[in-house]
């Protein structure tokens, strides 16, 4: 079996395991029920979509998993794929802790403005547009154009310093 063939085949098993469990609270309330979607929800369509993805891009997959420089990396890679395949109701992400929702609620405190560039970019697939976000960095504040919460808790929960800019 070669490395991508070994990687499918885990991908499959981890895939076959996740749905026979069940995840309790594993569903971001604040994110999703606004949009009026229930906690229970399950897209066949995009699990299936996803799972079609996987079956056609593996090898891509194998070779880009390989690209990260260290285990955990490589690890939570698939752990999102993993996440994609099965959905919340069988897959607890690993950064689904209280570091993390600390962290996220920092995040979504932070000033912000509408971003100069969210006329040229969609809007995410749940409607969120693009905010240019003060994000403090030791003694300077960065001001990144991103969807609120994602560059700025990926600095929150790093364990790396931000170095010179």
């Amino acid at each position: 079996m070669n490395s991508a063939e070994a990687f499918l085949d885990h991908c499959m098993k981890r895939m076959m395991t996740l749905l026979r469990g069940r995840e309790t609270d594993n569903f971001d309330h604040d994110r999703f029920s606004p949009e009026g979607i229930p906690e229970e929800a399950f897209s066949l369509r995009a699990n299936v979509n996803y799972l079609y993805f996987l079956l056609q891009n593996h090898k891509a997959l194998a070779e880009a998993e390989q690209v990260f420089a260290d285990a955990a990396s490589r690890a939570l890679f698939r752990d999102l794929i993993e996440f994609r395949l099965v959905g919340h109701l069988h897959k607890r992400l690993p950064t689904n802790t209280s570091t993390y929702w600390t962290a996220r609620a920092q995040a979504l405190a932070l000033p912000s403005t509408p971003s100069p560039f969210a006329a040229r970019v969609e809007r995410n697939g749940l409607g969120y547009q693009i905010e240019r976000v003060a994000v403090p960095s030791g003694a300077r504040t960065l001001n990144i154009d991103c969807w609120k919460v994602a560059a700025p808790i990926s600095f929150a929960i790093s364990t790396t310093s931000i170095g010179t800019v």
